[in-house]
C-alpha cells in the first residue's frame, strides 16, 4: 500500500522506498486540510526536516530548516548584486502562488472570465522555469541554485507553474519527515480506510476491467472477480489501457512519463556522521542540469551526476538499530541503459553515486557501510508498475500540467483517475489532492 511512499525493513533498518520528505503539513495547508478531512484519533508526528545542503560545483549553501522565502535571503548574502531581482522572483513566485491557491474554491463566473481573475497564470501557463530564470538572473551559477527542486526535467524543460506550485503550496514554509519513517502516511491513510468500513486487498493483481450494464467487473490474477458501480484507477493510464476493454479518452500518446531513478540503500555506523552533516543534501553534477538530461535521453548518465542524499535517521533514531545510521542516495536515470540493468550495470552506477557522496560529504563512507540495497528503474517498475519505472509519473513541462494533464474524470461514467499521473500534480501531496478529486467525483456519481 502507498506505491512510493512506502519504507522497507532489513536487518532492523527501515528504508523509505522513493520518497525524502513532505510539505504541506502545517495548518491549513494542502494535506493538513485533507488529514483533517479524515477526522483521525491517530495522528501522524511531522519531524522538520533540519540542516539543509544544497553543494553546487564551486558553491554550498546551509541552511537549518527549508524556508523559500528565507533561501532567497540567504541566496541575496551570497550574490548581493541581484538583490532586486531575487526579490522580483520571488514575489512572482508568491502573485502566482496566491492565483493558484484561489483556483481552489473558483467561480462559475471566475472559470468564465478566467483571463481577468487570473492574469499570472494566463501569462506564465506556456512558461518553462529556465525562461523565467533568464528573464531574472544572468548569473548562471544563481540560476542552477534555484535548481535544486525534486524533478527529472532541467530548467528549459520544466514548467514554471509547476515551481511555483510546488514552491507556493508544498514546501515555502518547511518540508518534514513522518515519525516512523515515510510508510506512517500510508498506514494512515490504510487505517483511516478502514475504519471506513472499507477492505483493502494486497497481492491482488487487477488483469481486466470491464463494463456490464453500468456494472464494473474487475478481475484479479488470483481469480477473484469484484463488482462495483464505479471505480478509480491510481495505475499508470498506459497499463490501465491493457486491462480496460474501452477507450478511456486519452491519448496515450501524447503523454510523456518522468525518467526513472537509481536509488542505493545503506546502513552505515553512526560514528561516520559528524555533527554537521545534514540530513538532506542537493549534490549538483559538474555539467550542468542541461547536459545532464540530454545525456539521459539518449541512455547515458554523467561520470558525475546529481544525487541526493537524504539521513532520515538524524531525523528519527529509531527507524535504525542503536549506533548505526540510514543513507539513502537517488539518482535521476534512464529506463533503458547500455544492455540492461545486470549486476555489472548496478555496480557501475552504484559505485558512481557513493564517490559522489564520498567526494562532496562523506570522504571516509566506504569504510563503513554494513548494508547495501540498490533499485534500479525494473525495481520500481517491477513494484509499483510505474510506466518504465518513472518516478515521478508525468513529467512536468507547460503541456502536462494543471488541466493540460489528464482529468480525474474519463469519457467512461463511473470510472475516475488518481495519482501521480493525473490532476494537479506529482508528488506526495499532488498524487493526495488527485486521490480528493477522483474520490469527491465517485461520491457526486454514485448520488445521482
Amino acid at each position: 500500500v502507498g506505491g512510493y511512499v512506502r519504507s522497507f525493513k532489513r536487518d532492523g533498518f527501515i528504508f523509505d522506498a522513493a520518497c525524502s520528505f513532505v510539505g504541506g503539513v502545517k495548518e491549513g495547508e494542502e494535506l493538513n486540510l485533507i488529514i483533517r478531512e479524515l477526522n483521525g484519533e491517530e495522528k501522524i508526528k511531522w519531524l522538520p526536516l533540519k540542516s539543509i545542503r544544497n553543494i553546487l560545483p564551486d558553491l554550498s549553501i546551509d541552511l537549518d530548516t527549508w524556508d523559500f522565502e528565507d533561501y532567497i535571503h540567504r541566496l541575496i548574502k551570497l550574490f548581493p548584486l541581484e538583490k532586486a531581482s531575487l526579490l522580483s522572483y520571488l514575489k512572482l513566485i508568491e502573485k502566482t502562488g496566491i492565483e493558484l491557491k484561489r483556483i481552489r474554491d473558483i467561480s462559475i463566473i471566475k472559470r468564465l472570465f478566467f483571463p481577468l481573475f487570473f492574469p499570472k497564470l494566463m501569462k506564465l501557463f506556456r512558461a518553462t522555469h529556465g525562461q523565467v530564470l533568464n528573464r531574472f538572473f544572468k548569473d548562471e551559477k544563481l540560476k542552477l541554485a534555484l535548481s535544486c527542486l525534486p524533478v527529472t526535467l532541467p530548467p528549459s524543460k520544466l514548467s514554471f507553474l509547476f515551481v511555483a506550485t510546488l514552491t507556493s503550496k508544498v514546501i515555502a514554509k518547511g518540508v518534514y519527515y513522518p515519525k516512523g519513517g515515510m510508510k506512517s502516511i500510508s498506514e494512515y491513510f490504510e487505517k483511516r480506510l478502514k475504519n471506513f468500513a472499507g477492505k483493502i486487498l494486497t497481492s491482488h493483481e487487477v488483469t481486466n476491467i470491464s463494463l456490464d450494464k453500468d456494472i464494473f467487473k474487475v478481475k484479479t490474477k488470483n481469480e477473484k472477480t469484484i463488482f462495483s458501480r464505479s471505480v478509480i484507477s491510481a495505475i499508470n493510464p498506459w497499463q490501465l489501457s491493457k486491462i480496460l476493454n474501452y477507450p478511456f479518452g486519452l491519448s496515450l500518446k501524447k503523454l510523456t512519463p518522468s525518467l526513472s531513478a537509481f536509488l542505493v540503500y545503506l546502513g552505515i555506523d553512526s560514528k561516520l556522521l559528524s555533527s554537521d552533516i545534514p540530513s538532506f543534501s542537493y549534490i549538483r553534477s559538474d555539467i550542468g542540469p542541461e547536459e545532464e538530461y540530454r545525456l539521459n535521453l539518449s541512455g547515458n548518465i554523467a561520470k558525475k551526476p546529481t544525487v541526493i542524499v537524504n539521513i532520515p535517521s538524524l531525523l528519527d533514531k529509531k527507524i535504525a538499530p542503536e549506533g548505526k545510521a540510514i543513507l539513502r542516495i537517488m539518482t535521476i536515470v534512464p529506463y533503458h541503459y547500455k544492455k540492461g540493468w545486470g549486476e555489472k550495470e548496478k555496480e557501475e552506477i552504484k559505485k558512481r553515486v557513493i564517490d559522489r557522496v564520498k567526494e562532496k560529504l562523506l570522504p571516509s563512507i566506504f569504510d563503513r557501510i554494513e548494508l547495501s540495497i540498490v533499485a534500479t528503474p525494473i525495481t520500481l517498475e517491477r513494484y509499483t508498475y510505474n510506466q518504465d519505472g518513472a518516478i515521478y509519473g508525468l513529467c512536468a513541462t507547460p503541456n502536462q500540467i494543471g488541466p493540460k494533464r489528464p482529468s480525474n474524470k474519463t469519457k467512461i461514467d463511473g470510472l475516475f483517475l488518481a495519482g501521480h499521473y493525473t490532476r494537479p500534480a506529482h508528488g506526495i501531496v499532488g498524487a493526495a489532492l488527485s486521490g480528493k478529486f477522483a474520490a469527491n467525483l465517485a461520491q457526486r456519481w454514485l448520488k445521482r
